[in-house]
């Protein structure tokens, strides 16, 4: 018998666990509701309905019978059982509830072993730093799945995602028995997934997610075996699992922020607030789907072009997470969603508060300032040419010394890092061309330019213009992509105290999105544009309320009474709610409650 049997065989089997899992799956949900082996909503968790428990088992169940038969070496048939023992401490959690660090010394354990077995991630000259980082990788990608079971639908959907990922990226003959076993958990996984979307009529729970994650960072760790670049073994199984080490990476940081313990129960993850955002569950689920789906786009990109333009596009991929990352992180959450613990909170005052924002900005534009040219290098070259290392490094030194304080002395690093109009982008696009033109003139004159490549620094104006600007409209591209089939749009008709209520808006109704300002007293059918929203005049507003999205007007202090009676006219004739600011000052005590105070005080004193 040969390491694997006839792939004809292998695809019967396959084939054989999906509908396999729909019965396991289907009699789980029976046997579930007989034995009243039910989660219970709880204000900690998304469910508000009870929901079979267990579903994991019925995933592993099938996913192992599955592999009877099949010789699929030493290695992997010892990942198999390990998975087993990491669904084992699922369950016991599932069904006891484990302490934390019970829970977490177990999963230890598991990596340990499977380390000692041969699963270790090639990455440093150090033996012993590979299984540090082995057994660091195995804990964190385990948890980071169970943390992800946090909606319906989403750590299966992105489970079979990743799957799919792998499979495409170790499509190689040596790999045969682990494509065969990924393929046979995405078969089961699909089953389950028919019964687990929105609504959910089971959940796979912590036996299956600590499984599936435990056992998915076994195959990334083996697939890495096989990548030649030492960047490709770090960054390809990480961009395949990317979106289960967003969310942890983003619940650890912002809970540990905000003073609530990492391991407490949260409606803080990922689909959490895009649901805040306006999206429905499912679209929310989708949307990570999407994510999940392009990371591992970019992950077989940069494995197949690595020496061309795969650090290029890895850069880039790697830049809008992070935007994306500080985007999600900064929603609103509200008190009811969040669990908090007696930890130690991270404040700061608010001097170095705003001191360590600017630092920010100015360190993310001299990282932006050197990714513009490292891929001006990229495009000019078609390549990176590893002839011309002196010369993007000397340059990269001289943009960055040059440019940042060009930018700080235009300004950029006084106003908010967003871009509201085009007077926005005149100070970043003076910045980026003198001080282009100034590193140019100052190579000429000290060597010639003999070396570097005014092609380049052409190209790298252009990006260093194109990535700030894009930097600062990244939330309002994320509003406009996430929030845009949000049904929270309104009007705001006023004068000149637009601006000061905007901000109001920004503060209260952070979720709100003004579609216009509509000025009553502005002549014309020319449109302005205020913070990027179109200022129009008060004849256009019979247009503006024919676009479905609009909810609410609101009226602000001054728009003129003689035309409040003709938008109340407009927003009864559409059946749109109309709201009216009001702005009071009040004194606090009067001047005789001031000096009776002043008085008792100096009889007290003396």
């Amino acid at each position: 018998m040969t390491d694997v049997l006839p792939m004809w065989h292998n695809f019967k089997v396959i084939l054989g666990a999906f509908p396999v899992s729909v019965l396991v799956t289907g009699a789980a949900i029976w046997v579930c509701h007989r034995k009243n082996w039910l989660v219970q909503p709880r204000e900690d968790r998304w469910s508000r309905t009870p929901v079979a428990k267990y579903g994991g088992i019925g995933i592993l169940l099938v996913f192992f019978v599955s592999t009877v038969g099949l010789h699929i070496g030493n290695l992997l048939r010892m990942v198999a059982v390990l998975t087993l023992a990491m669904a084992l401490v699922g369950f016991l959690d599932d069904t006891y509830g484990l302490r934390v660090r019970w829970k977490l010394l177990s999963e230890v354990a598991i990596a340990v072993t499977a380390v000692a077995s041969g699963v270790l991630y090639p990455l440093f000259p150090s033996h012993l730093a590979n299984i540090v980082f082995s057994i660091l990788w195995l804990v964190a990608v385990t948890n980071a799945f169970n943390l992800l079971d946090n909606m319906d639908g989403l750590c299966a959907g992105v489970s079979i995602i990743a799957c799919v990922n792998l499979l495409v990226l170790i499509r190689n003959a040596n790999f045969l028995p682990l494509s065969v076993l990924l393929l046979m958990l995405e078969g089961c996984l699909l089953g389950f997934l028919l019964f687990n979307f929105y609504p959910a009529k089971i959940f796979m729970g912590d036996t299956g997610s600590l499984a599936i994650g435990f056992f998915l960072g076994c195959a990334g760790i083996i697939g890495a075996a096989h990548l030649s670049s030492i960047f490709s073994i770090l960054f390809v199984p990480g961009l395949v699992l990317f979106l289960p080490l967003f969310d942890m990476l983003l619940v650890s940081v912002t809970r540990r922020l905000n003073g609530r313990a990492i391991s407490a129960g949260a409606k803080d993850h990922t689909s959490h607030r895009l649901v805040l955002l306006g999206m429905s569950e499912r679209k929310a689920v989708i949307t990570l789907y999407l994510i999940s789906a392009l990371s591992g786009a970019v992950a077989l990109v940069c494995k197949r072009f690595w020496s061309d333009v795969g650090p290029g596009i890895l850069a880039l991929f790697l830049l809008t997470a992070a935007l994306f990352w500080l985007y999600v992180a900064d929603i609103r959450l509200p008190e009811n969603w969040l669990s908090r613990t007696n930890v130690f909170t991270l404040a700061l005052p608010e001097v170095l508060n705003s001191i360590s924002r600017r630092a920010a900005m100015v360190f993310s534009d001299a990282a932006l300032i050197v990714l513009s040219q490292f891929l001006a290098f990229l495009l000019r070259f078609d390549g990176t040419p590893h002839q011309y290392w002196r010369s993007l490094l000397w340059g990269s030194v001289l943009l960055v010394t040059i440019k940042v304080p060009l930018l700080a002395l235009f300004q950029v690093y006084r106003r908010d890092w967003t871009i509201r109009s085009v007077q926005d982008i005149y100070p970043i696009l003076k910045g980026s061309i003198l001080g282009s033109v100034a590193v140019v003139a100052l190579l000429t004159y000290a060597t010639q330019f003999r070396d570097y490549s005014r092609g380049v620094f052409g190209i790298e104006t252009v990006l260093t213009i194109v990535l700030l600007a894009a930097v600062r409209v990244a939330r309002n591209m994320f509003d406009d992509a996430l929030t845009g089939n949000s049904d929270d749009r309104c009007l705001v008709v006023g004068g000149s105290s637009a601006e000061f209520f905007y901000r109001y808006f920004e503060w209260q109704k952070a979720q709100a999105k003004i579609t216009a300002f509509v000025n009553p007293v502005k002549k014309g059918n020319g449109t302005a544009f205020l913070f990027g929203i179109p200022v129009v005049p008060l004849s256009h507003m019979p247009n503006q309320l024919k676009n479905p999205a609009v909810k609410a007007v609101y009226i602000l202090p001054d728009c003129p009474e003689s035309e409040r009676a003709h938008v109340a006219k407009l927003c009864g004739s559409a059946e749109i709610p109309l709201h009216l600011f009001r702005l009071s000052l009040e004194k606090v005590g009067s001047e005789a409650e001031s000096e009776h105070a002043a008085r008792l005080g100096m009889s007290e004193t003396a």
